[in-house]
C-alpha cells in the first residue's frame, strides 16, 4: 500500500509540473495528471508482472525474494493509480452529490461487467495456470480485478459523507469521537445485514439457474430456447458478479 501510494504521488507531482502550462481548472488538471499515470501504469505494471512470471514464489535466494516482493507490490501500483483517478473524478463537480453518486455507480458497473466477460475469466485462468495463454495482454486483462480498490473507495466516500457533514458543525474532539463510534456501529450493522442478504440471494440465484436449465418448454423452438438460456445465463453472471463486487465494496467500507 505504501509503495503504491508513494509511487503514484511521485509521478503525479512530476506530471503536474509538465501540465503547469495548461490554463485549466485545478481539479481538471489533477484529474488529467492522475489519468495519465493510471494509463501508463496499466501498460507497464502488467508487462513487468509478465516479465517476472518465471520467478517462483518459493525460490529461496536473496534475488528471488526481492523480485517476489516487487511482484507483490505490482497489483497495488495499478489499484492505487485508478483509485486516485476516481478520487480526482469525484472532485471535478465540486461536491455535487449527483456526480459523486453517478461516478460510484459507473465505477461499480465497469468492474461488474469486466468480471462477467469470458476474456477476463480466460485471462485469469491462463495467469493462474501459467499456460501458453499467459501473455502480456492476458496480464493486462487479469490486472483489472484490482479495480476493486477504486470501487471500495467510492462506496466508502459515499457512506462517510454523513459523519463528515456532522464534523463541519462539531469541533470538540470528544464529540467527533462519539460521532465516529456511532457511525461505525450503524454502518457495521447495515453491512452485516446487507452482506447476509446478498449472500442468501446469491445462493438462491444459483439454485434458480439450475432449475431453469432443467425446465424445457416443448412448445418453443430450439433457437428460442437457446436464446432464452443465453440471456438467462448472462443475467445470472451479471448478478453473481454484482453481488461479489458489492460485498467486496462493503468490506472496504467496514475496514
Amino acid at each position: 500500500t505504501i509503495a503504491g501510494w508513494i509511487t503514484a504521488q511521485t509521478f503525479y507531482l512530476a506530471i503536474l509540473r509538465v501540465l503547469d502550462y495548461l490554463n485549466l481548472e485545478e481539479a481538471l488538471v489533477s484529474f488529467i495528471a492522475r489519468l495519465i499515470y493510471a494509463v501508463v501504469a496499466s501498460v507497464i505494471v502488467p508487462l513487468i508482472d509478465w516479465s517476472l512470471r518465471n520467478v517462483a514464489p518459493d525460490d529461496a535466494h536473496f534475488l528471488a525474494d526481492q523480485v517476489n516482493l516487487v511482484k507483490v507490490c505490482l497489483p497495488m501500483f495499478f489499484a492505487w493509480a485508478w483509485k486516485d483517478v476516481v478520487s480526482a473524478a469525484l472532485a471535478l463537480a465540486g461536491g455535487a452529490v449527483w456526480w459523486e453518486l453517478l461516478t460510484t455507480l459507473a465505477v461499480t458497473s465497469v468492474l461488474v461487467v469486466v468480471e462477467t466477460l469470458p476474456s477476463f475469466h480466460s485471462a485469469m485462468r491462463a495467469v493462474q495456470e501459467r499456460s501458453d495463454g499467459d501473455t502480456p495482454h492476458a496480464r493486462m486483462v487479469a490486472m483489472l480485478q484490482n479495480l476493486a480498490l477504486a470501487v471500495g473507495f467510492t462506496w466508502n466516500f459515499m457512506f462517510s459523507k454523513a459523519p463528515k457533514h456532522i464534523f463541519s458543525f462539531v469541533r470538540a474532539p470528544m464529540y467527533i469521537f462519539m460521532v465516529q463510534v456511532v457511525y461505525y456501529m450503524v454502518v457495521t450493522t447495515l453491512i452485516i445485514l446487507i452482506a447476509l442478504r446478498l449472500r442468501r440471494r446469491g445462493k438462491g440465484t444459483k439454485q434458480h439457474d439450475i432449475t431453469a436449465e432443467e425446465e424445457i418448454d416443448p412448445e418453443r423452438s430450439d433457437t428460442a430456447q437457446l436464446v432464452m438460456r443465453r440471456v438467462s445465463s448472462i443475467a445470472a453472471e451479471l448478478e453473481e458478479a454484482g453481488l461479489s463486487v458489492v460485498i467486496s465494496a462493503l468490506h472496504f467500507v467496514y475496514a
